[in-house]
């Protein structure tokens, strides 16, 4: 009568065996976080180890973002009906072969599946993380901003133009990294994907620095002017890359 069941390692007879106190940790805390989104008192969502109906995964399928390998998490709160589960100890014991498959790019995607379930999956996952790595672009131009207008004395609009051509390498080799992580663009493919990266990105650069220009010349303070115009940039960028510099195909309910 179950739709569930999950072996877990935080229930009675449960133990994380020989896992290294660090990744206990990472593994205590991701549950925490995954907890904030449950619906039901699961005590593993992070578990690799489950069962679970054919007619259950069915009903929920369409719902899952389909990124990362924490899809445990993902089947939890998916659901838009009730469930049945249960959960059975499990002790992990000392891995003999191959390596973990956490590392810092599952960890991103972990977090970024937390916003895409929050915000009600009304945006597509990609672009949440496209958005955060636009979010991290703003802080190096700033940061670059800074060091030339403020510490080097370069003139305004050299400073916000360098400013933003670092922004821009910094973006692409992230959202190589983590966005389009599965068809990332390696060896020639890397370079020719940077090349198309700046050329669809510079009619947003204009607009970055013409917006920054404009408003400096209005005595709007400087890193306003900077934040301004890195923002009003980054909008274009989205879409116009997804096609020229990573090929995806876009369509109304999200990219494919």
């Amino acid at each position: 009568g179950l739709d569930l069941v999950i072996g877990s390692r935080y229930v009675a007879q449960g133990s994380t065996g020989d896992l290294p106190k660090g990744r206990v940790f990472i593994s205590r805390m991701a549950t925490a976080i995954g907890q904030v989104l449950l619906k039901k008192p699961v005590t593993d969502p992070m578990s690799g180890f489950f069962l679970l109906r054919r007619t259950f995964f069915e009903g929920v399928m369409r719902d899952l973002s389909g990124k990362g390998f924490k899809i445990l998490l993902d089947l939890l709160v998916s659901p838009k009906t009730d469930f049945k589960y249960e959960e059975i100890p499990y002790v992990m014991r000392e891995r003999k072969h191959g390596i973990s498959k956490l590392d810092y790019k599952v960890v991103w995607e972990f977090f970024v599946l937390m916003i895409y379930k929050i915000l009600g999956r009304v945006l597509p996952m990609r672009f949440i993380m496209f958005a955060l790595v636009g979010l991290s672009g703003v802080g190096v131009s700033i940061l670059v901003l800074s060091l030339l207008y403020r510490f080097v004395n370069v003139d305004f609009l050299w400073s916000q133009g360098i400013a933003t051509f670092v922004a821009m390498t910094s973006n692409y080799i992230l959202n190589n990294s983590f966005t389009y992580r599965e068809i990332r663009l390696k060896g020639v493919q890397f370079f020719r994907g940077l090349l198309s990266f700046y050329l669809a990105c510079t009619f947003g650069a204009l607009v970055n620095m013409a917006l920054a220009d404009f408003l400096y010349e209005k005595n709007v303070a400087w890193w306003i002017c900077g934040l301004s115009g890195a923002v009003a940039g980054a909008i274009w960028n989205y879409a116009i890359t997804a096609v020229f510099t990573w090929r995806v195909e876009l369509q109304a309910g999200g990219d494919k």
